[in-house]
């Protein structure tokens, strides 16, 4: 089991012929997990597409909630916002910046339950230790 970030989740999103080759390994590999947080994300994308528009809105909120159904949901729990607490910490002494802290809540549920993050945006985990990320650009 893998754990995907929004970046995979919205290229699942659009399609396309590469990225259909890609889902369906994912398919064979067993089922896959997504972080409450990216849950977030991806309905603010949707909110913020539609800023109060009604044409359109309720399909491309439905068409998210399929897309999440595919996956495990995995909470931010007391070990997660502990493990989350810590890599804070950890970042802020070591001088490194935090330009987004969904990553680094992602990165702490990826090692609450030991799994592999699976991203586009794999320069979004590098300062973390111990956090293993597949590129999604080259999977």
């Amino acid at each position: 089991m893998k754990l995907l970030d929004s970046s995979v989740l919205v290229d699942l999103d659009r399609g396309g012929e590469e990225v259909e080759h890609k889902a369906h390994r994912l398919d064979r590999e067993g089922r896959h997990a997504i972080s409450t947080v990216t849950v977030t994300e991806l309905y603010y994308g949707v909110e913020n597409a539609y800023q109060g528009q009604r044409e359109g809105y309720e399909a491309a909120i439905s068409g998210l909630d399929v897309l999440i159904d595919r996956f495990e949901l995995l909470d931010v729990s007391r070990p997660v916002a502990r493990k989350a607490a810590r890599l804070i910490q950890q970042l802020r002494s070591q001088g490194k910046a935090l330009h987004d802290l969904h990553d680094v809540y992602i990165a702490a549920t990826a090692l609450a339950h030991e799994l592999v993050v699976l991203s586009s945006n794999v320069d979004h985990f590098e300062r973390i230790e111990d956090i293993v990320v597949e590129n999604w650009n080259t999977y």
